[in-house]
């Protein structure tokens, strides 16, 4: 009983830390669809419902009640990037639940739920366009407005849930988060970083993420954003 904990612990933490692996290869194979919208595929990129079950409870037990949070975010597996009118949705008990998504982003908490063993997720888009990752994210108290040492605290916090959920065989291969990256809903987010009378700007023009230096800063050096993130991550 104890080693089926641990399988999946490490499982769907090392979920968190890697795109998706299911996607099937034979997307080649199949025509492209260019008129004809798709409704309710069930795309093998997409996670099984039992998975995002496993995953918070997991999640549940390891956060501890400190700031890390996780996120799930759907992408153009063949660009890595949005998918323009992209809807997904949970069939469970003779229904479809539409999935919250803000530029392919939802917290894993706040996806739908249900009872029904054979809840799936399904996709408009056709099959195998679709990439997924499992996210660890920062929950800010404010998240305009902040202090670098609140995000060292939370990487912190993210490498103590990679100590608690893998054992160190694992550890070994899977590198320790690093860094924290403040991601936009579109490219065009800004970052000031304030430190005493210096200040500077770090941009994200042509991407929608933007790197945020923790090496060798105070903690308390302040950063404002533009406009409020879809989201931080632990990189």
């Amino acid at each position: 009983m104890r080693g089926a904990i641990r399988a999946g612990a490490v499982r769907a933490f090392l979920l968190l830390l890697s795109p998706c692996v299911l996607a099937q290869d034979d997307v080649a194979a199949e025509a492209p669809v260019q008129t004809v919208q798709i409704r309710g595929i069930r795309d093998p990129a997409l996670l099984p419902y039992a998975d995002v079950v496993m995953l918070r409870r997991v999640f549940a037990g390891a956060s501890g009640g400190g700031a890390i949070r996780a996120g799930i975010k759907v992408s153009s597996k063949q660009e890595g990037g949005q998918v323009e009118n992209l809807h997904v949705s949970l069939a469970a008990d003779g229904k479809r639940i539409e999935v919250p998504l803000k530029s392919g982003f939802v917290p894993l908490a706040e996806l739908p739920t249900t009872d029904d063993a054979a809840a799936e997720f399904l996709t408009n888009q056709r099959k195998g366009a679709l990439q997924i990752e499992i996210l660890l994210i920062v929950e800010l108290r404010d998240p305009r407005r902040f202090a670098l040492g609140e995000l060292a605290q939370a990487l912190d916090q993210g490498n103590g849930i990679r100590r608690r959920l893998l054992p160190w065989y694992v550890r070994a291969v899977v590198p320790a988060f690093q860094r924290a990256d403040v991601c936009f809903a579109a490219p065009g987010g800004e970052a000031s970083i304030v430190q005493g009378g210096l200040h500077r700007v770090i941009s994200a023009s042509a991407s929608d993420c933007l790197t945020l230096p923790l090496d060798n800063v105070a903690g308390e050096t302040g950063v404002e954003l533009n406009t409020t993130p879809l989201y931080v991550r632990l990189r």
